[in-house]
């Protein structure tokens, strides 16, 4: 999701390239004074952000949230693409162990509780701290599926606009973005499948993977966060 967002802003925006890069951080420089910045984790973005943005400067932060089920699989493929889009094992059985072995132990699991809370949570604070259940709720409510929330005073987001996007609803977000910000056209980016195609199979099938009640008490371990996540999608 992070990347179709990257491309929508970059390309509606006519952002300059390259960009300047941080650790953890993007930074591209667009006509018209605007700014684009991109970022997985709260504290490096935001100090970026406080330099970057002028005062008074209208902002969009954007953030999506998707299923467990999906957004592990995608996680896992991201840390380790070089490896598994060639190096892929002769069966999905050998596949799905190292999966569920990173996904619940050490530092995978690390990853997983790392890449949810150090950012959305931290950021939520600056935006009425809402529960993801109460965002969720917003979301249900509107008919393109996603929820808007304001910057806080005295806060370093006074004056923005948190867009909290489902990306179950994907579907719309040529619709949705235009709404949202008027000019903005949205650019999908290629899948990981199109990106990784010797392991699309395997993939999409650990997309799907349900963990069992014992392999969630393992990856939740006790963090109220990660219990109200998988709670929310548990039916579904």
């Amino acid at each position: 999701a992070t990347g179709s967002l990257t491309t929508t802003f970059d390309w509606s925006l006519h952002c300059k390239h390259p960009g300047d890069h941080y650790k953890s951080v993007e930074v591209f420089h667009c006509p018209k004074g605007n700014t684009l910045i991109r970022s997985h984790y709260y504290s490096r973005g935001l100090e970026i952000f406080k330099k970057e943005r002028r005062e008074n400067q209208k902002c969009y932060i954007f953030t999506a949230i998707r299923h467990y089920r999906q957004w592990m699989a995608s996680l896992y493929m991201q840390r380790h693409a070089d490896d598994l889009c060639e190096n892929v094992p002769d069966d999905f059985e050998t596949s799905l162990s190292r999966y569920k072995q990173w996904i619940t132990q050490g530092e995978g699991r690390a990853n997983v509780h790392g890449a949810f809370k150090f950012t959305r949570p931290p950021l939520l604070e600056n935006f009425g701290n809402p529960s993801l259940t109460e965002v969720m709720g917003v979301m249900q409510e509107e008919e393109y599926g996603f929820a808007v929330f304001n910057g806080m005073a005295e806060t370093p987001f006074e004056g923005c606009q948190l867009i909290f996007l489902k990306v179950e609803h994907h579907d719309s977000w040529p619709e949705t973005f235009p709404r949202i910000v008027p000019g903005v056209r949205y650019y999908g980016s290629p899948s990981r499948t199109e990106t990784c195609p010797k392991f699309a199979h395997h993939y999409a099938a650990l997309r799907e993977y349900e963990p069992t009640d014992e392999e969630k008490e393992q990856i939740i371990d006790g963090d109220p966060l990660m219990e109200e996540y998988f709670a929310i999608y548990q039916d579904q």
